[in-house]
């Protein structure tokens, strides 16, 4: 199902190019990506940038997992151990874009 969600969203409401590696993604299509995510899959809304999700909004350690394999589908590539573990102490939606805007860049 989050699978699916992420692949009709990116198909209906971003250009395809815009996905790949070498193009890159907006900023704003990211947080737009991920906040719209997060509202469908887990039943969240209002959500703010630095919202803690968890303290606020009962994000826990499985949506965590979830979000995860999402990343992955969104970026076209499979995270790293290393990259797993720093995504794991990540709280917020900004810092949920900025870590995908790094990792995008360091496979640049």
């Amino acid at each position: 199902m989050m699978f699916s969600f992420i692949m009709n969203y990116v198909n209906n409401h971003t250009d395809t190019a815009a996905l790949r590696k070498d193009k890159g993604m907006d900023r704003e299509e990211i947080q737009t990506i991920i906040i719209d995510f997060i509202e469908t899959n887990f039943e969240m809304s209002d959500i703010g940038l630095d919202d803690d999700l968890n303290a606020v909004h009962g994000f826990d350690s499985i949506d965590a997992i979830e979000l995860l394999r999402e990343i992955e589908t969104l970026m076209q590539t499979k995270l790293t151990r290393n990259e797993e573990e720093q995504a794991m102490g990540i709280r917020t939606v900004r810092q949920i874009v900025d870590f995908i805007e790094n990792a995008i860049k360091d496979r640049a």
